[in-house]
């Protein structure tokens, strides 16, 4: 059987290792970003920011041949709500995976450790079966 992998992180050039290792194994790999990087430069606009991010991503998700969502919120605009956890449960469910990695609860960012959170919550809701 094919094991499938999701990645829902902020930072998709943080995994580029773990996600080559599984490419090897012939995974099928799912990537999940939930911010979409406009901030943090102090000379790019946060537009240009967001597209020069936005095609990182698919770029490293074409390199991978991952499939690629994300970037429904803006940076330091995720929050544990329920729009939030609605979108991460819908990226799991969409994903099936086997396995997920994302951000440690205790990160330094709290884009991170809101991830973390919604990531935790969304995969035990993802199996629900009212859903």
């Amino acid at each position: 059987m094919r094991k499938k992998a999701n990645i829902i992180r902020r930072e998709m050039a943080e995994f580029a290792f773990d996600l080559a290792k599984f490419k090897e194994k012939k995974a099928k790999i799912f990537m999940s970003y939930l911010c979409n990087g406009d901030k943090g430069h102090f000379e790019i606009p946060a537009p240009e920011l967001a597209r020069i991010r936005k095609k990182e991503a698919e770029d490293s998700a074409k390199i991978l041949g991952a499939e690629i969502q994300g970037g429904m919120f803006s940076d330091l605009g995720l929050y544990p709500d329920e729009e939030a956890r609605k979108k991460v449960v819908d990226l799991i469910i969409v994903a099936r995976p086997d396995l997920i990695i994302t951000h440690s609860p205790q990160d330094y960012m709290c884009d991170h450790t809101t991830t973390s959170k919604l990531v935790v919550d969304g995969s035990f809701i993802a199996t629900l079966p009212e859903l």
